[in-house]
């Protein structure tokens, strides 16, 4: 059986992370969260829905998205 990750890139979208991920967990079995380093609670509720979050400064969209695929 196939196995679906997502990745999603953020920087200070604690009002958006929650809803975001809820819905990826309907397709994706795995959600990598790879945020810029927010000052709000983006990391921390991404967390808290099941996301594995790694911290990351913006490199740019390609390669942010890429840091998601390196885990």
């Amino acid at each position: 059986m196939n196995h679906i990750t997502g990745i999603i890139t953020t920087l200070n979208e604690e009002h958006n992370i929650e809803a975001c991920i809820k819905s990826l967990q309907l397709i994706c079995d795995e959600i990598i969260v790879v945020d810029s380093l927010s000052t709000d609670k983006t990391h921390e509720l991404a967390k808290a829905c099941g996301a594995k979050v790694y911290l990351q400064s913006y490199l740019g969209d390609g390669i942010q998205k890429n840091v998601g695929l390196a885990h």
